[in-house]
């Protein structure tokens, strides 16, 4: 069997537009939940190609199948689940940064109806 493209080259996959991929979850009857890789501008209101591509079939075409590439994809997994991690912390911060905003916004609302109501009492009109 032929070895594994260089990990550079199986991470970094592009669609036909040139795009990165990435992962989706299918939600269809005939595959429920399964993974599959398509063009990042898939589900957006840009145009996008028709790249499409099964997460497990990807994996098993591109992975080397000797017992010496499964501790390198070990490896790679260990690396993906931290930076999921990571990521997930970043949008887990930013979630609590933009109830901080909220909060400022609705502030800002109710100090303007405070405002708006004083200025109609004052004029007689409320």
């Amino acid at each position: 069997m032929e070895a594994a493209a260089p990990e550079e080259s199986v991470l970094s996959e592009g669609c036909h537009y040139g795009a990165y991929v990435i992962l989706f979850l299918s939600g269809t009857n005939g595959n429920p939940n399964r993974l599959f890789l398509g063009c990042s501008n898939f589900k957006t209101s840009t145009s996008h190609c028709k790249y499409f591509k099964w997460l497990d079939e990807y994996v098993s075409s591109n992975v080397a199948h000797d017992p010496a590439s499964n501790v390198e994809v070990l490896g790679d997994i260990v690396n993906l689940k931290r930076r999921i991690a990571t990521l997930e912390n970043m949008v887990a911060q930013r979630a609590v940064g933009n109830r901080g905003n909220i909060k400022c916004w609705g502030f800002f609302f109710f100090f303007l109806g405070v405002v708006v109501t004083t200025c109609l009492l004052v004029a007689g009109r409320f």
